[in-house]
């Protein structure tokens, strides 16, 4: 295997053993901090995802910045998603580029698949041979 391949996978590797979305929480009286991913919380508990652990503790460990961005999370989480606004062009550029050439398979054959519309993601496979 080259070096280069070897690097790629480790590179690729260590990037998804990170938080996705960590940020950084702070002991109530300011001494210590550290870096983790948000779970979940309740009126006593806080869950994080620190490294490969999830670790939950009270909240009465977590100072005042930490606090008021949970009740921030509260409130989106309570609060109805806005629906996103109807344009022209539904699918995107990308989503009209790619339809012409979607295909679905059903059982044992593939039949055209026409997108009605834009996905929340895409998946892309692509395949080469040298």
């Amino acid at each position: 295997m080259k070096i280069s391949t070897l690097l790629l996978y480790l590179g690729t590797a260590l990037s998804l053993m990170l938080p996705a979305h960590a940020r950084t929480w702070t002991s109530a009286d300011g001494s210590k901090s550290f870096e983790a991913e948000y779970i979940r919380h309740n009126e006593e508990t806080v869950t994080i995802m620190r490294g490969l652990k999830m670790v939950s503790f009270k909240l009465s460990l977590l100072s005042e910045a930490d606090h008021e961005w949970l009740r921030q999370k509260e409130v989106q989480k309570t609060q109805p998603a806005e629906a996103p606004e109807a344009s022209k062009d539904q699918l995107g550029k990308f989503g009209n580029s790619i339809s012409r050439k979607l295909v679905m398979f059903s059982g044992k054959r593939y039949s055209r698949y026409k997108l009605e519309s834009a996905p929340d993601y895409y998946l892309l496979y692509f395949s080469a041979s040298w």
